[in-house]
């Protein structure tokens, strides 16, 4: 018997010390998620509540800003719909308005993104990546959405009210404002995809090219369907016409 137990000794020690060096975080003989080890390493104990806190509030403002970019064409939809320029400017000012708390939210996003950065994921090329789309998206943002809802809000405040004069029309209809919205929503698409899946950096460097390549690409195909739009109206006036001889 006690050659036995002497026997059996040895090997459930080796056992765990080998399942502890393949996961040193671990308290317990099983491996937990690369995630959640990292939390544990960082913020052990009491300090964990710190990390979730971070990762809701990190989640939060990107589903504020991705709200945010999904809204925006129907928003613009809307505003080139309008037909007075009473209209054109209220609906200016509710882009405003929604979009007024977007550079603080950005920041909170940096801010929360930097600090789950020091749990590990610097080394993770995804990460990198998503950084970079969160680059692109405030200089999209700022430059580009900003700058033509400000032109388009001085414009309709100079002008009278009425109709919706030829200037005001061609300002609200800038092929700008449609790319980068188009661009912000595949940049956003790409980071939620990388923030979910984690993949290995080629991956996210994919789908970023995918997703930025994709709002270039539906702007250029949605400009063409504005293109042909008006040749197929007059094609279908003509065949009524012809229809009704």
């Amino acid at each position: 018997m006690l050659q036995r137990l002497s026997r059996a000794g040895p090997p459930r020690v080796q056992e765990r010390t080998d399942v502890r060096a393949r996961c040193p975080l671990s308290d317990a003989g099983d491996c937990k998620p690369a995630s959640l080890r990292v939390a544990r390493k960082l913020h052990p104990a009491g300090a964990m509540n710190l990390y979730t806190l971070v990762v809701f509030v990190h989640v939060a403002s990107a589903t504020v800003l991705v709200g945010g970019t999904v809204s925006s064409p129907f928003v613009r939809s809307a505003m080139r719909r309008a037909r007075t320029v009473e209209e054109v400017s209220a609906w200016v000012d509710f882009m405003r308005r929604s979009a007024r708390a977007n550079p603080a939210v950005a920041m909170v996003l940096l801010a929360t993104g930097l600090y789950l950065g020091t749990a590990g994921w610097w080394s993770s090329g995804w990460f990198l990546v998503a950084v970079a789309l969160w680059v692109l998206n405030g200089a999209w943002g700022a430059r580009v959405l900003g700058a033509e809802g400000e032109r388009i809000g001085r414009l309709a405040a100079e002008l009278p009210a009425g109709p919706v004069p030829a200037a005001l029309d061609e300002a609200r209809r800038s092929d700008r404002l449609d790319l980068a919205s188009n661009v912000m929503l595949g940049a956003d698409a790409a980071v939620l995809f990388s923030m979910i899946t984690k993949p290995s950096w080629p991956l996210a460097v994919a789908v970023a090219a995918l997703g930025v390549g994709g709002g270039v690409a539906l702007r250029a195909l949605s400009r063409r369907v504005q293109t042909l739009a008006p040749a197929r109206r007059e094609w279908a006036g003509s065949q009524s016409e012809v229809a009704e001889r």
